[in-house]
């Protein structure tokens, strides 16, 4: 997705304002605010406020979108170290160990076997699992890209949705990693840092996937 070069007349989302020192550039795109990153490992931050019915409380869906490719040296290697990055797409879930305790770990949402398992690299990021506890999300997942931004439009159906997804991985062009953050909140004094630490989670995660994607091949 590229962004327009737009001055923007208006006065920008709260967003924008309270990530300024991780912002180039800002647009918008359908429901989300879309913001070209600096000084972050991940280039691309897109941000949803879903509103919840009924009341005054709404989630926060934050992707931050990780182009990868450079890590890959010869472009043949790159559907071969696509499929291999495939078995190791990973959600966080939160499993009740001992008396109403939960705890968050990241579980690979495929079946299939891989040797390098990145939900284990991870689990053992103390920082990252402390920041989680801390943030509480109701959802991290952690996907390849299944299409280009060009298929976008192509997309009427959930049938289109499959057919161009199959179609792209088979033949991937490049490797471009979404860590998606999802967070139930509220207006409060405290929802700034709620985000800057969401931030902080999509951080860690992209730096860890940038090393793995690294070692994939």
């Amino acid at each position: 997705m590229v962004l327009k070069n737009t001055k923007h007349k208006e006065k920008p989302p709260l967003e924008v304002i309270q990530l300024k020192n991780y912002v180039e550039e800002w647009d918008t795109w359908k429901d989300y605010l879309v913001i070209k990153t600096s000084s972050l490992t991940f280039q691309q931050l897109l941000i949803k406020k879903q509103r919840i019915p009924l009341s005054f409380d709404y989630s926060w869906i934050l992707v931050g979108v990780l182009d990868a490719s450079s890590q890959v040296t010869e472009v043949k290697n790159i559907k071969q170290v696509y499929k291999l990055l495939k078995t190791n797409e990973t959600e966080l879930r939160w499993i009740r160990r001992g008396f109403l305790k939960e705890i968050p770990i990241f579980y690979v949402i495929s079946n299939e076997n891989s040797e390098k398992n990145l939900s284990e690299i991870l689990n053992s990021n103390k920082e990252l699992i402390k920041l989680i506890k801390e943030v509480d999300p109701t959802s991290v997942r952690i996907f390849l890209e299944s299409m280009s931004p060009d298929d976008l439009d192509k997309i009427t159906s959930d049938q289109d949705l499959v057919q161009v997804s199959k179609k792209y991985e088979e033949n991937p062009s490049r490797i471009v990693w979404n860590t998606l953050v999802k967070r139930l909140t509220y207006p409060s004094p405290w929802s700034n840092k709620i985000l800057l630490n969401c931030i902080k989670i999509i951080e860690i995660i992209s730096q860890t996937l940038l090393e793995f994607t690294k070692k994939a091949f």
